[in-house]
C-alpha cells in the first residue's frame, strides 16, 4: 500500500504545516490522493520506477500548496 491510499476507517494522515495549509489538507484530501495517484501512474509510465523516488504524499501536497495560487508566498 502507497503511503497515499488509506481504507475508508482511516483518517487522513498526520500533516504538519500552517493552519491554512492545514485546513487546506483536510478539505481537499480525497482530491490531492487521486491527483497524486495520477502524478505517480504518469511518471513511472514515462520514467520507470525511478520516478519521484525519494517523494512521497506529503512532498507532493507541499510541492502543490506551496507553488499554487493557494499559498499566500506568491
Amino acid at each position: 500500500m502507497s503511503d497515499c491510499e488509506s481504507s475508508d476507517d482511516e483518517a487522513p494522515a498526520p500533516f504538519r504545516g500552517q493552519h491554512a495549509e492545514v485546513e487546506w489538507f483536510t478539505t481537499h484530501y480525497e482530491v490531492l490522493v487521486e491527483l497524486y495517484k495520477i502524478f505517480r501512474d504518469t511518471g513511472e509510465l514515462t520514467f520507470g520506477l525511478w520516478f519521484f523516488q525519494n517523494g512521497g504524499f506529503h512532498d507532493f501536497v507541499h510541492f502543490v500548496y506551496a507553488y499554487s495560487a493557494l499559498s499566500s508566498k506568491h
